[in-house]
Order: C-alpha cells, then sequence, then structure tokens
C-alpha cells in the first residue's frame, strides 16, 4: 500500500511558497491500487461538518487525473487551498467537465484512439507533438504552448515531441533559461520550452534556473498571516500569495510558529497533517482541510483509483482508467 501523508511542511510552507511556479513536469509512474484507511484525530472533524465546493473538487480532480504529466501539488491541495482559482493562468480550468476541456487549456493531454489507435512511435501533426510510445502515450499542442513542433532524440536514443521556442542559443548546461518571456531548455543549439504568456505567467531565472512564475505584488513576510479566510503568503522569491480558504468552506488559520492552515470546520492543523489520500477501490480518498472526503471516479468518467509515485509529490493518488 503506497499513500501520501500530507504533512503541516506540504500544506503549509512548502506548498505555499511553491505555488507561485508552474509548469515543472516529471514521469509519471504508476505504483498500485491501495486501499487506505483515513482517519481524522478530532472528535468534531468529521465529513458531517464540510460544505464541500463541488465545483472546486471536480476541478482539480480533472487537473490531475487528466494530466499525463506529474501536477505540482496534489488533488488534496488543489482543492484545499482553491489552486485554481488563486493563478491566472489556472482559471480555464475551474469551470472544466472533462478531460477535454483541461486539455484545451494546458496543450496536453492523453492521447486519444484517433492519435495512437494502432499507431507506435512520435510525431509532429498540425503542430502538436504525439507520443504513442510514452506511458502513457501523450500530446502537447504547441500552438496552445508556443513555439513549432519538433520530434527530438534524448540521450537514450528515445524520441519525444518537444515546442520549438527560441531559434538560436548557446547555452551548454541542462538548465532552463529565459528569452524574454519564453522559457527553454538549449538543445543543439535550438531552445525547447514553453512561452510562459500562454498560461498568464511570466518568465523569470532565480539562482540561474529559469521558470515560468505567476505574478503577483512584492511582498515582505510581516503581511504573511490570516486575513479573515485568505490565507496570505509572502513565497520564497517575495511573491504574495492569496488562497481564499473561505471559498472551498474552509477558515484559515495560524499556528503559533506562523504556518497556514485551510481547515475544515471542527479541524486542526493536526487533522491535515494526519489524513491521508489514497484509494479504496474506485473510490479517491482526499483530504479536504483535514476531513477524509470521497471521490467516486466513475463518476467523473474513470474506470478507478489507483496511487502514484514521483520525485515532485512522492505518493499520491488519482484516478485513471
Amino acid at each position: 500500500m503506497v499513500t501520501r501523508t500530507l504533512t503541516a511542511a506540504a500544506l503549509a510552507i512548502l506548498v505555499f511558497s511553491a505555488c507561485s511556479q508552474v509548469l515543472g513536469l516529471d514521469d509519471y509512474r504508476v505504483v498500485s491500487d491501495s486501499e487506505t484507511n483515513n482517519g481524522n484525530t478530532s472528535e468534531n472533524c468529521s465529513l458531517a461538518s464540510l460544505s464541500p465546493n463541488e465545483q472546486v473538487v471536480r476541478s482539480c480532480v480533472l487537473a490531475s487525473s487528466c494530466s499525463p504529466f506529474v501536477q505540482s501539488v496534489s488533488i488534496s491541495t488543489c482543492v484545499t487551498i482553491n489552486r485554481q482559482a488563486a493563478f491566472t493562468g489556472e482559471n480555464c480550468t475551474i469551470t472544466a467537465t472533462s478531460c477535454d476541456d483541461i486539455d484545451s487549456c494546458r496543450g496536453n493531454g492523453m492521447a486519444d484512439s484517433g492519435q495512437c489507435d494502432g499507431q507506435t512511435g512520435v510525431r509532429c501533426q498540425d503542430n502538436i507533438g504525439i507520443n504513442c510510445d510514452g506511458n502513457p502515450p501523450y500530446f502537447i499542442d504547441c500552438s496552445v504552448r508556443g513555439g513549432t513542433c519538433e520530434v527530438l532524440t534524448d540521450e537514450a536514443g528515445d524520441s519525444y515531441p518537444s515546442c520549438r521556442v527560441v531559434d538560436t542559443c548557446d547555452a551548454t548546461d541542462d538548465l532552463s533559461h529565459c528569452e524574454g518571456n519564453l522559457l527553454y531548455g538549449c538543445t543543439e543549439g535550438k531552445g525547447y520550452g514553453v512561452d510562459c504568456s500562454s498560461f498568464g505567467t511570466v518568465c523569470m531565472e532565480v539562482d540561474g534556473e529559469g521558470s515560468c512564475y505567476y505574478p503577483a505584488p512584492d511582498c515582505t513576510e510581516d503581511v504573511q498571516g490570516c486575513s479573515g479566510n485568505v490565507a496570505r503568503y509572502c513565497s520564497s522569491v517575495g511573491d504574495l500569495l492569496a488562497f481564499d480558504c473561505g471559498s472551498v468552506g474552509l477558515a484559515c488559520t495560524a499556528t503559533e510558529s506562523g504556518d497556514l492552515y485551510c481547515v475544515a470546520p471542527g479541524c486542526t492543523p493536526d487533522d491535515v497533517n494526519n489524513c491521508e489520500e489514497g484509494c479504496s477501490g474506485s473510490t479517491l480518498n482526499i483530504c479536504y482541510g483535514g476531513v477524509s472526503y470521497p471521490v467516486d471516479c466513475t463518476e467523473y468518467g474513470f474506470s478507478r483509483c489507483a496511487t502514484y509515485t514521483s520525485d515532485t509529490l512522492g505518493n499520491y493518488a488519482a484516478c485513471t482508467d
């Protein structure tokens, strides 16, 4: 059984400081289905006290489960901090009702039968890169992400699609860089990556490493804390991030050490830390402000729940086919 325990650092510090950074993708690796006993420590911390925001739950489940890539946060965290409402580039996923909606917003997704049925290999078609050899097969739409589709080959000899956004470059390191608002890695004298502006973000290099960042007001740590039920956090790069706990039926809570939590009625930060995300048959159990909240994957168009692991998230759960 592989589950993910959402720790204080994950929900309070690390997630809040990292949420202004996007587009970090990792390998998608299946571990196993699991059955998880999700318990709460506080007597009054229960599902009965929760008034869930079903639209946010749906959008977060789809955003993670429809993607061929590991997300920067788990479904539990996405729901608990209403992440997609907090950042401009994610707004288009809020009203999603299907994987097609997510794919159109993000410019990537699982390859469908029309793209890979009976086919293998990697190709560019209508500026869409299709990898039928991927696990799972996937596509990237360079018209959405920016640039021109090309097929590259890595050091192991495996082909993959990418979007060329910079015609010439001379970097010899393995880092990502910025040219204006274009985020790229230099391969054989050309820059491949994404146009950050396509997702409402700006390209910035921090400590020599480029990434796409959501624009946010500058801040200092003295503004950090709860403003009503809005968690205000000053990120590691000095951006003021605001997460509306109240919009998903939760309350902002600050601990004595200054850690911020969105917690369900009757719950405490300890409940957030002790709640586990996982699977029970086709039911995905997410942690909603410290409450174990069941999601029937079949109601979202998927056949089952599965647990995964990645360098980005550790162990986590999502719906899948």
